[in-house]
C-alpha cells in the first residue's frame, strides 16, 4: 500500500509468496516540499519481527535495504547508502 499523503505507513504483505528472492528497496519518490525524511523498514517473517532499518533520505533517492530468500526465510542485509534514482519516473 502506497502512502501518498504521509498519514499512514506503507505496507507490503506477501501471503503464499512463491519461492525466490524478494528485494527490499525504498524510493523516496516525491517529498511534496517536506524535504528530508527518515524511512524505516520493519521485516517480519512468519509474523516475527526479524530486523528493523532506518535511513535519512531526500527526494528521488533509492535505498537498497537487502533481500529475503524464500522459503528459507533468510534475510540478507545490504543497507547501502541511498543514491539518486536515474530511471524513468512514473506513478504507475
Amino acid at each position: 500500500m502506497d502512502s501518498e499523503d504521509n498519514t499512514q505507513p506503507e505496507a507490503i504483505d506477501l501471503v503464499d509468496a512463491p519461492d525466490g528472492s524478494y528485494y527490499m528497496r525504498v524510493h523516496y519518490f516525491t517529498d511534496s516540499g517536506a524535504g528530508q525524511s527518515t524511512a524505516t523498514i520493519r521485516v517480519y517473517i512468519e509474523g516475527v519481527l526479524e530486523s528493523q532499518y532506518s535511513q535519512q533520505m531526500i527526494h528521488n533517492q533509492v535505498w537498497d535495504v537487502g533481500f529475503i530468500r524464500w522459503p528459507e526465510g533468510y534475510l540478507i542485509e545490504e543497507n547501502a547508502t541511498p543514491y539518486a534514482y536515474e530511471g524513468t519516473r512514473s506513478c504507475h
